[in-house]
């Protein structure tokens, strides 16, 4: 597994005003666990992107990835 600490320029007030997807269908009124929600039920099986901070303008996240089946170059 291959781990990466990522900033996203986006913060839940912008997450819920012009995302494509509807995150309250994910059982939260909060965009960043609804966002959350919605990548892991989505997400190929060996990849996963996860937000845990909102700081300002920014998302803290995690992306993970298992290097034995998917190759993604930087």
């Amino acid at each position: 597994m291959r781990f990466y600490n990522m900033i996203l320029n986006t913060n839940a007030e912008t997450l819920e005003k012009e995302a494509a997807v509807d995150f309250k269908e994910y059982r939260s009124e909060n965009p960043i666990t609804g966002m959350n929600n919605y990548i892991y039920r989505h997400a190929e099986n060996g990849v996963l992107l996860f937000a845990y901070r909102e700081e300002g303008p920014t998302i803290l996240t995690v992306f993970s990835y298992d290097e034995q089946k998917h190759s993604y170059e930087g």
